[in-house]
């Protein structure tokens, strides 16, 4: 059987050598412009070749102003390596889930039935940092079934303040 990684493990792994040399953000931004220097077809089709050659592969990052001496290159050598380059979106978002929580952020989806303005995401955020003893960053969701009111997820939360729900919660004391 085959050994498979998962972005997690390498999230976990370069997320507490971050945190040890203090240098998250570095790391995030690393991260965050080789997502999209993979993005770019011209490059994906170069990793992608199979008649490509692993050493030309690295040489393309050394280009790249990355040092070739640093953390960041010998993490970026090793997936090349292990053919997990593609990983890195997967590998960001899980190093982005690890920085919220490093620094006591929880991330939200607000469903509205209307668009929220400013005043009215900040307002609700306020109400939940309340709830989930954290600092609440969301971002709004348009979804007409909900008729009004919201709904607030988290990783594994809902908060249910829709007419929707609250119709629902009604009819489900009636039928009691």
């Amino acid at each position: 059987m085959k050994n498979k990684i998962s972005p997690n493990r390498y999230s976990d792994a370069i997320f507490r050598i971050a945190s040890e040399d203090r240098n998250v953000d570095e790391w995030k931004d690393f991260l965050k412009n080789l997502e999209v220097a993979l993005s770019d077809i011209e490059v994906r089709s170069f990793l992608e070749g199979p008649k490509i050659s692993l050493s030309e592969k690295i040489d393309l990052f050394k280009k790249a102003e990355i040092e070739e001496d640093n953390k960041q290159f010998s993490f970026l050598k090793m997936l090349l390596e292990r053919n997990h380059i593609f990983m890195t979106g997967a590998i960001l978002q899980k190093f982005n889930t690890l920085l919220d929580k490093s620094r006591g952020i929880r991330r939200a989806e607000i469903i509205s039935a209307f668009p929220l303005s400013n005043l009215e995401i900040s307002n609700i955020n306020q109400m939940l940092n309340g709830i989930v003893d954290a600092e609440v960053h969301s971002q709004n969701i348009v979804d007409r079934s909900i008729l009004g009111g919201f709904i607030a997820k988290f990783d594994d939360q809902m908060l249910d303040m829709s007419f929707r729900g609250k119709l629902n919660q009604m009819k489900q004391k009636i039928l009691e």
